[in-house]
């Protein structure tokens, strides 16, 4: 059974008008592809940190320029 809460009550999703099941389809894709860019945006900021960690080591003094960076560690 699927079902969706609304203020504080929950409703069956299968009951609801034709036009409401749709909608609620909708929803629970939107639902879905919130959660899946979520999680995107952890990995992605996980892998930067580690990225950034990785290429500590190869910062050389010589390498050093003024000016605004391309690539700004956060």
């Amino acid at each position: 059974m699927n079902t969706v809460e609304m203020d504080g009550s929950y409703y069956n999703a299968d009951l609801l008008s034709s036009e409401g099941q749709s909608i609620f389809s909708v929803l629970a894709e939107n639902n879905r592809r919130l959660k899946e860019a979520q999680l995107t945006v952890t990995l992605y900021s996980a892998s930067g940190i580690t990225l950034m960690d990785k290429l500590k080591p190869h910062l050389k003094e010589e390498a050093r320029v003024a000016g605004k960076a391309t690539l700004i560690e956060e």
